[in-house]
């Protein structure tokens, strides 16, 4: 019985706080959208960065903040805005638009070569990827179970086929490359050695530059650079983690 109550007020609680957070979700959204539409962007930009922060991503909220760091000709914010939007939904249209703003500023790495675009593509749709990888791995696991085997080569070679489609599925999950990207918000931005303000530094960076993330350590991100690893500063980067 004592199982069964604490059963229920488990349920019970993890769908309250569900709730409770898509209310303050909905009331953010909305109070956001009506200070958007009345040309108060500013206001509007602080409410859509607290949603982005909850990690609560869409299309159309990516988009006006691309569009409010476009009218306050923040070319920075703009360009991070539309490569979050590129992570999220990849598009041509939007890849090119990335590539002639850094064009016009100058700035390097913004190209998106195939390997670049085969990962954006993966990281977009992982889930139905590794879906469609399960379901063609079961229905091969029941058609090969409802057959009578007695061949032994053909069971070494079933056999060798399924750990093969394991170790794939495993690589996709666990061994793709991070995609996650930061842009340097400000000029004479430090990199650092290791995660701390005493630490020998790497390189002076100028914004507009664009940063691989591969982990967080409190106030610090972890960087490539090069081929080294490096820290910098959460608030010397424009940086919403999808992934």
């Amino acid at each position: 019985m004592l199982k069964k109550i604490f059963f229920f007020l488990i349920c019970f609680g993890t769908i309250v706080s569900e709730n409770i957070y898509c209310q303050d979700f909905n009331r953010k959204n909305l109070l956001a959208d009506s200070l958007f539409a009345v040309g108060k962007y500013s206001e509007a930009e602080a409410i859509y960065g607290q949603i982005l922060g909850d990690g609560i991503f869409s299309e159309q909220n990516i988009l006006k903040q691309a569009f409010i760091a476009s009218q306050q000709k923040n070319y920075v914010a703009y360009l991070h805005y539309l490569n979050l939007l590129l992570q999220y939904e990849p598009k041509l249209s939007t890849a090119q638009k990335i590539y002639n703003i850094a064009t016009a500023y100058e700035l390097e790495g913004y190209e998106v070569g195939d390997s670049k675009w085969i990962l954006l593509l993966y990281y977009a749709y992982h889930k139905w990827i590794i879906l469609g990888l399960c379901l063609l791995f079961l229905l091969w696991a029941i058609s090969f179970l409802r057959k009578k085997h007695t061949n032994w080569g053909a069971l070494q070679r079933n056999g060798i086929i399924l750990l093969l489609g394991l170790a794939f599925s495993i690589f996709f999950i666990n061994f793709i490359p991070n995609v996650n990207e930061a842009i340097v918000a400000y000029n004479h931005t430090y990199l650092m050695k290791s995660p701390s303000a005493a630490s020998e530094k790497v390189v002076v960076l100028s914004k507009g530059q664009k940063l691989n993330v591969i982990g967080e350590k409190d106030i610090w991100l972890e960087v490539i650079w090069g081929k080294e690893k490096a820290f910098v500063r959460k608030t010397q980067v424009y940086f919403h983690p999808l992934f």
